[in-house]
């Protein structure tokens, strides 16, 4: 009997494992890069005058895997409801994992109508690009009391060339590589 122990403890532990390990990941609810719209986290603040943070969150991973490039897009609005093309002087964006940093980038793209950060879909071993990050616009002239901030989050899951100027918006240049293969976020202040 005393050896019968030794044996069936693991065993039992082995098999309480699985059975846990089963029922944890059945019950995650799987989406897909269409239906992660539905999930996302996008939080926007204005840190001071010259300042806009953003921040998001994906309630989900999808199972249809990543691909492509995602967007955030900033839009300086004026009291007349125009965009103002030139309100962004730089910025920077991270894309976290837990407490690391996974990427950085300080590259502002400006459009015809506000100024879009990229940041990449991708997994590799243990890293995951995309799901999580944050991205702070320096703004050239700080915000006059009647001017609201837009920010836009586009999501993409296939891989697109995407030239962005100043003679068109993001949405524009998005519509026309990639029409069906994206969504938009938005938040304002």
């Amino acid at each position: 009997m005393g050896n019968k122990i030794v044996l069936l403890l693991p065993v039992g532990v082995m098999l309480g494992l699985f059975i846990f390990g089963y029922a944890s990941l059945s019950g995650t609810e799987e989406v897909t890069n269409e239906e992660l719209q539905e999930t996302i986290i996008l939080q926007a603040e204005q840190l001071d005058d010259s300042h806009v943070n953003i921040k998001w969150q994906w309630g989900n991973f999808p199972k249809d895997g990543l691909a492509g490039m995602d967007y955030i897009e900033l839009l300086i609005i004026d009291a007349s409801g125009n965009e103002k093309t030139s309100a962004v002087s730089g910025g920077m964006l991270q894309l976290t994992q837990g407490d690391d940093t996974l990427y950085h980038s300080d590259e502002v793209k400006k459009t015809a109508n506000g100024a879009v950060m990229s940041l990449p879909n991708d997994m590799s071993d243990e890293a995951i690009l995309g799901p999580s990050g944050e991205a702070t616009f320096r703004l050239a002239e700080p915000l006059e009391e009647e001017e609201t901030v837009a920010i836009n989050y586009y999501h993409t899951w296939v891989e697109h060339p995407l030239s962005l100027s100043q003679e068109v918006t993001l949405n524009e240049a998005l519509e026309k590589e990639i029409s069906q293969y994206y969504w938009i976020s938005k938040v304002s202040n």
